[in-house]
């Protein structure tokens, strides 16, 4: 059986039900729990973690929040279509490592018209 959101094949004992689609797990994951850029709490846990651990908190970055952060401080500005291609990602999956540099203060988001932007904080 195919996920009707990815794609990919999968057995028929793997499929989950969301809102009427039959979806694989990697999906449906996805599907229950969006990324929430917009979360006071996560951005508060973050400073906190860093400031406990008394280090720089881009020291602890992996390495596609590296990337992204290093592709939108070099181009001032990217989609997220861009950022996506640019990574090699799934947008869900740009936009997850987007929610969490976010939330640690390092990025943000900007809308022009229509168009949404991310940009650094610095």
């Amino acid at each position: 059986m195919k996920c009707e959101k990815c794609g990919a094949e999968v057995k028929d004992e793997e499929i989950f039900e969301f809102r009427g689609m039959k979806v694989c797990e990697d999906c449906y994951f996805d599907l229950m729990n969006p990324p929430r850029t917009c979360d006071p709490w996560a951005s508060y846990a973050a400073k906190k973690e860093a400031e406990r651990k008394g280090q720089d908190i881009l020291a602890d970055l992996s390495d596609e929040q590296k990337k992204l952060l290093d592709l939108i401080r070099n181009r001032g500005r990217v989609k997220k279509e861009e950022a996506a291609n640019a990574l090699g990602v799934s947008e869900d999956e740009a936009e997850r490592i987007f929610s969490t540099l976010h939330h640690m203060d390092l990025l943000k988001g900007e809308k022009k018209g229509e168009t949404i932007y991310w940009t650094s904080v610095n």
